[in-house]
């Protein structure tokens, strides 16, 4: 087992990546039933949604600041990758080490396998002072749920504003990061200028929706835990098929 993270040095509001590797051990074992559990240190927030096993959305068993994934066999390497945030409050120079324990059951009976694995950052002085980052994606629904799934599309170069007139941009996966916002209710508003041609907002104007241009954030991370703020979005099949209703109704109404 090995666990690695994207950084080394972190400040309040980080958002770090992690890449757990299990491996089955060089022999003809047959392993069934495994589990692997994540004990995230103090100031380390897991942010839900980001877990992927092998590449598809697995969520853990979150307890507090444990994480759990339990797998029916280990037959090959599996790759668990998983983001948190740096908290508010971390004080300066405290190394953050992050443990990981996998223990496997061999199909035919006996003594278990264990493994155990430790990544650690460092965290340094945040010239911002206490802060959470505000994350998410825009992207096309294409799966039609009005929640971010998997096969939905992420829709790159979308300009997102808070309400102080604070913007940035989603990247090529969609995703977009306000590293540092003070903790508290806010405001966010989808650019809808900077859609790609073909690609629509939907009409929803419940500011809880998926599929509305403009979110609240009810006393973001209060209780100390990371969501993503996701924005819906009609790709261009799903904009000319709205499109083409519209025309329908007007031509109706003449």
């Amino acid at each position: 087992m090995t666990k690695t993270a994207s950084s080394q040095v972190v400040t309040s509001g980080d958002r770090v990546n992690y890449a757990i590797v299990v491996s089955p051990p060089p022999s003809t074992i047959n392993l069934g039933k495994t589990t692997i559990v994540d004990q995230l240190p103090q100031y380390e927030i897991y942010a839900p949604g980001t877990s992927r096993i092998n590449g598809h959305p697995q969520e853990p068993v979150v307890a507090g600041r444990t994480l759990t994934w339990t797998l029916p066999g280990l037959p090959a390497q599996v790759t668990i990758v998983y983001s948190t945030a740096i908290g508010a409050g971390v004080p300066q120079n405290t190394t953050l080490t992050n443990t990981v324990n996998v223990t496997s059951q061999p199909a035919g009976g006996g003594r278990p396998l264990t493994g155990i694995a430790t990544a650690s950052v460092m965290a340094v002085a945040n010239s911002f002072g206490n802060c959470y980052p505000i994350t998410g994606r825009v992207y096309e629904d294409l799966m039609g749920s009005g929640r971010f799934e998997d096969g939905d599309k992420g829709v790159a170069g979308v300009r997102i504003y808070m309400e102080d007139g604070e913007s940035v941009m989603t990247d090529e996966y969609g995703r977009y990061n306000f590293p540092c916002v003070r903790p508290g209710m806010h405001a966010l508003r989808l650019d809808e200028t900077s859609l790609p041609d073909g690609v629509l907002p939907y009409g929803d104007h419940n500011i809880d929706s998926e599929r509305s241009t403009r979110r609240l954030i009810h006393g973001i991370f209060d209780d100390t835990i990371i969501q993503d703020i996701n924005f819906a979005v009609k790709g261009p099949a799903q904009g000319q098929s709205s499109q083409q209703q519209r025309r329908k109704r007007h031509r109706k109404g003449r």
